[in-house]
């Protein structure tokens, strides 16, 4: 398993991290949804442990993922402090927009569970940065989308 591959949860909420990096090096953060809900610790990461099936999809944070996209390290073009590092997980629901190449219809989805979530619309700076982040995310895919196997 190479660095990559690791997938660091919080310890006290168990939610997948997020990395910023910056000239002190990497620490690991609550991704923006988790940090939207005002959680009342600050992240304790870990290496998620094996066949971790927690967390969020991580387009539209919505459900456990099913499915991985295999993805290089990249920093995001928007904001060169932060990054993606690791595969991303996919619900069922964006797998299947994915692999049909829909990823406008991946961001309504965002849109629509950002509305469900919050109450009000996805503003239209924050959708303006899904869409640099998709466009880096996609010259960064290293292969197709892999089903999670279920845990037995």
């Amino acid at each position: 398993m190479s660095e990559s591959d690791v997938v660091m949860v919080c310890t006290v909420c168990r939610n997948v991290l997020d990395i910023e990096w910056s000239d002190k090096g990497a620490r690991y953060i609550h991704t923006r949804v988790d940090a939207a809900e005002d959680l009342d610790h600050a992240p304790v990461p870990i290496d998620a442990p094996p066949g971790f099936r927690g967390g969020r999809c991580d387009f539209c944070s919505d459900g456990i993922p099913a499915f991985v996209l295999p993805v290089r390290d990249f920093v995001y073009p928007d904001d060169r402090s932060q990054g993606s590092r690791g595969d991303w997980a996919a619900c069922p629901a964006c797998a299947t927009l994915i692999s049909r190449n829909k990823w406008l219809k991946v961001i309504e989805r965002v849109a629509a569970t950002h509305r469900r979530r919050t109450g009000s619309s996805l503003p239209p700076e924050a959708r303006a940065q899904i869409r640099i982040r998709y466009r880096a995310l996609r010259k960064n895919i290293t292969g197709p989308l892999r089903e999670i196997p279920p845990l037995r």
